[in-house]
């Protein structure tokens, strides 16, 4: 260790191991501690090195090692007793130095500062002042100064009385000044409204010593430095380099008397004037100057005036022009965008604003539970006689309730054999620890006679998961809605759910005349070419429709459960969803302070045109093509975006808006939705990822000639989804203004109507005939660079490897009569596709979709058999074939807790939120031990011996 000997004895420390160290003894990066475990090292104020620490005479904080007092010209002895160089204004620190105005000694090597310290103190000229703070300059003032601690409890006359005082004070203050200065303020407001302010190099610098400054130190006086810690390319980029902005202007709007003040030397200022890094005090010493909330620099500020407590957040013209566009600064000092909500800075981008949960009434919460009831009522009875049934072909006598319950954990099981999810009732093998659902087994002992292991013959022990409470409430379920069918078009709920529901209307009525013929023509849409009239027009209200009418909240549950499409226009929310924005939050910089390391914002792009591979694209190149004036001639996808955290994770503002914006909230919302049976999911179970999740892909016009240029195959989702346009791109030369056709009118190709994207869906009774067609189509389409043949198809939909293009929807028309919907997407409309509807979309423009999954009871029986159809696909491939959905543990839990609010046992649905997912092997985060690995830990490594326990 490297340690500066005193010349007189020092006092010393022993550390744990009886070592004694003097105080000051400089031990570089090394900790150490006392007998007691106590630190006796410290990290010195200037070299930041550890030492043994020493208490400084005056009761400051700062510690110096020996090395480091011996550059301020000073002995530890001598800080100890009389105070340490920072308390006696001799610390050569750079932090110290600037305090006292002496900034330029700081490129000085450090052992040679305290001699230029003596040589400036000795040159007759003495050292300059020490800076005061706005503290400092209020204390002089005669203004008391803040105590620290807890404040005294003072009665409520004293405090009226100071209050009045204060008011009058500053009243007369007041009078005063403007009787002195009103001249002045008419002055100088005449003057700042003659110059334009646009020409800066006209621009003389305010103030009486302006003329002593140098012209370099005039320009950042007046203009500021401005540097715009928030610009569009650093948000994308990463990039922190700030050489090519350009100076601002002094005042950027026109001001009246209220909008300028005066600084020091008479300088005039605007309100909300950047100004770089340069603070500036009125003539009274006091700050009149913050740092902007956007950006972070220094700005003439202003009071946030929606009383707001807590509010300090002030914003410079130049952010609130080029950030907030539309809103007037004005506006923005009445109400910031920060009490607004769509404060768009990197900071509030990653928390939420003030979330709010609906309180439900008693009879609502009752009234939904029992919509719940009724639509899985049926699916459950089913669910559970398979389980008798086996039981009884296998085991006979014996009864669901006396199967051994397996012990609680976080896992999701799926069968080894089929690699459906299983909700309760499954057998094991005690040899191989796989598991199989019930339908495995009874084809095993179809085939094999038997009810042995098909892997290793042993023998199968049958087991269960749910508790004996929830199996005795489904029992109870079944007794009561088993045999119930759906009598009513659902409830419907106002905009405040609290309200009471109105009586739905019987389906039995609602059936005797289509929906398109009840509803006005402004709420739907020509998307196909059905020669029934019934099946050409979709479902098209507004979002505020879904909210406030009840004939449209209930046409839209019968199109669920008819599996038909919805468009929902003006679904919109606060926040800015241009890229630039989103990026902000998404990129890291970095900061060596707070040990945050930057990151590499590379994005897994694929290219949708020819081969469908992927690559690694940097996030900026791709953001450059997405804004690109010229047309795309490769169709890129980005690929899970964010691309190492959960969309809601990290943008946690924009999630928190998309999920104010989605209609039908009680379907759709994921964490207190009483009808997303998603939420009613246990903590114990791994929840699938449904969302919500970006989308982010180029487009063009034009079609592909060849393949097509689809940005996402035909496929078909489990779930129910709600997918919402929230940017689409529009290139200079293009036509911004966006027509959406509603009644009659039919779409203009290939604009149409100047949308974002267009949709094809096909018609579930049309699933069959589609699979047909696209299975004699294997040698022109291709799937991950290789001829969809190669891949052995089975399913083509579920296996989603084709695309269709304008040629196949007519050949499927003309020789097979099928009819898809074809329906275009305008920014800021939301899509809702049914469980079982295949679909596929390609975008027209550069697009930023974000969607979110759900499962509500409507879809309970599509989802029951769309697990049956994955279980024939997972003999070829098991991921392919995974049920990750649960759709049936999902509806069992629903149902229970629907069962327990008509019970009274709870009073409303909790609000969950489930955690990101993790990454987990195929049976779960939880396996059981074989037989042989349990042998292993009872068996003793040196003998073999079998050890007792």
């Amino acid at each position: 260790m490297e340690a500066i000997k005193e010349t007189v004895d020092m006092p010393t420390v022993e550390d744990k191991d009886g070592e004694s160290h003097p105080l000051g003894l400089n031990t570089n990066k090394e900790k150490l501690y006392d007998k007691d475990d106590n630190q006796i090292t410290k990290s010195c104020h200037i070299c930041q090195g550890q030492h043994i620490y020493w208490s400084c005479g005056k009761g400051c904080r700062a510690s110096y090692c020996a090395r480091c007092v011996h550059y301020c010209g000073m002995t530890v002895e001598e800080a100890i007793s009389k105070g340490c160089p920072k308390c006696q204004d001799t610390c050569v620190c750079k932090k110290c130095l600037r305090r006292r105005n002496l900034g330029r000694l700081t490129n000085i090597p450090l052992p040679e500062r305290a001699e230029c310290l003596a040589a400036i103190a000795n040159s007759g000229e003495g050292l300059p002042p020490v800076r005061q703070s706005t503290r400092q300059a209020t204390v002089q003032q005669g203004r008391p100064k803040k105590k620290r601690g807890r404040p005294r409890k003072r009665p409520a006359g004293e405090i009226a009385e100071e209050k009045e005082e204060e008011e009058g004070a500053l009243a007369e203050e007041g009078k005063n000044a403007v009787a002195s200065k009103g001249t002045f303020f008419q002055a100088a407001i005449k003057s700042l409204e003659s110059q334009t302010c646009h020409d800066l190099d006209d621009v003389e610098p305010a103030g009486a010593e302006a003329s002593k400054m140098p012209q370099a130190t005039q320009n950042r006086a007046v203009n500021g430095d401005n540097r715009m810690h928030e610009d569009t390319n650093d948000a994308i980029n990463g990039d922190d380099s700030h050489a090519d902005r350009k100076p601002a202007p002094i005042i950027t709007a026109p001001v009246g008397e209220g909008g300028v003040v005066l600084g020091q030397g008479g300088a005039v200022y605007a309100v909300g004037q950047p100004l770089g890094k340069k603070r500036v005090l009125d003539e009274n010493g006091m700050q009149i100057s913050k740092s902007c909330h956007q950006c972070q620099d220094q700005h003439i500020t202003f009071t946030c005036k929606t009383g707001k407590e807590g509010c300090k957040a002030s914003y410079c013209r130049r952010c609130c022009d080029k950030y907030y566009i539309g809103i007037a600064y004005e506006d923005i000092m009445e109400k910031c965008p920060r009490c607004r909500g769509f404060c768009n800075c990197r900071g509030c981008l990653r928390v939420q604003f003030n979330p709010t949960v609906p309180q439900r009434s008693e009879k609502m919460s009752k009234t939904l539970a029992e919509h719940v009831l009724k639509c899985t009522g049926g699916l459950i009875k089913e669910v559970l006689a398979s389980f008798d049934k086996e039981l009884a072909d296998a085991d006979a006598g014996m009864k669901l309730e006396d199967v051994e319950v397996e012990p609680t954990g976080t896992r999701r099981i799926n069968c080894d054999r089929c690699s459906t999810s299983i909700p309760d009732l499954f057998k094991s093998c005690e040899n191989c620890a796989f598991d199989f659902c019930i339908n495995c087994c009874g084809e095993v002992r179809e085939i094999f006679g038997g009810s042995n292991c098909p892997t290793c013959t042993s023998p199968l022990k049958i087991r269960r998961q749910l508790k004996p409470e929830i199996l005795e409430d489904l029992r109870s379920i079944v007794k009561e809605y088993g045999d119930c069918k759906v009598t009513a078009s659902g409830p419907f709920w106002s905009k405040n759910p609290s309200d009471e529901t109105t009586a739905p209307t019987s389906c039995e009525e609602s059936n005797q005349v289509h929906w398109s013929k009840r509803v006005d023509r402004s709420m739907v849409r020509v998307c196909s070419t059905h020669p029934d009239p019934e099946k050409k027009y979709i479902f098209c209200p507004t979002s505020a429709d879904l909210e406030n009418s009840n004939q449209a909240h209930q046409v839209f549950q019968e199109c669920m459960r008819r599996g038909e499409p919805v468009i929902v226009r003006n679904v919109k929310g606060v926040m800015d969803w241009r890229p630039e924005t989103m990026c902000r939050a998404v990129v890291e910089k970095g900061n060596k302070f707070y040990g945050v390391a930057a990151k590499v914002t590379d994005v897994t792009v694929i290219d949708c045109t020819q081969c469908w591979g992927e690559f690694q694209l940097p996030q900026k190149a791709f953001f450059q093509d997405y804004q690109s004036e010229e047309v795309p001639k490769a169709m890129l996808k980005v690929k899970d975006w964010p691309p190492e955290e959960h969309f809601r994770d990290r943008l946690k503002r924009h999630n928190q808006d998309f999920m104010e914006m989605l209609p039908m909230k009680e379907y759709t919302n994921p964490n207190w939705g009483s009808l997303n049976m998603y939420r009613a999911l246990p903590d114990n179970c791994l929840p699938p990822d449904l969302g919500p999740k970006t989308y982010i892909a180029l487009g063009r016009k034009q079609e592909h000639p060849g393949e097509g240029d689809s940005v996402t195959k035909l496929h078909v989702d489990m779930s129910d989804a709600m997918n919402v346009l929230l940017n689409a791109y529009s290139r200079p030369e293009e036509d911004t203004e966006e027509k959406v056709r509603l009644g009659d009118d039919l779409w203009e190709a290939p604009s149409y109507g100047n949308a974002g994207a267009v949709w094809d869906l096909v018609r579930r009774e049309d699933v069959p005939l589609v699979s047909e067609y696209l299975k004699m189509l294997q040698n022109e389409f291709i799937h991950n660079g290789l001829p969809v043949r190669k891949h052995g198809v089975i399913n083509p939909i579920l296996e989603q490897m084709f695309q269709l293009r304008s040629q196949d929807r007519a050949a499927l028309a003309a020789n097979h009569g099928v009819h898809l919907w074809h329906v275009e997407q305008h920014v800021n409309e939301a899509v809702y596709i049914p469980a079982g509807v295949p679909h596929q979309v390609r975008n027209l423009k550069s697009c930023i979709k974000v969607a979110v999954d759900f499962v509500p009871p409507e879809s309970a029986g599509q989802i029951f058999h769309l697990a049956k159809k994955l279980r024939g696909l997972a003999s070829v491939d098991r991921d392919a074939g995974l049920d990750k959905l649960q759709g049936v543990a999902m509806m069992f839990f629903a149902a229970r807790e629907a069962y327990q609010i008509l019970s009274g046992e709870l009073t409303s649905i909790a609000m969950k939120t489930h955690p990101a997912p993790k990454k987990t092997n195929r049976r779960g985060a939880k396996r059981r031990k074989t037989s042989e690995e349990r042998d292993l830990e009872l068996t003793d490594p040196e003998t073999d011996e079998v050890v007792d326990q």
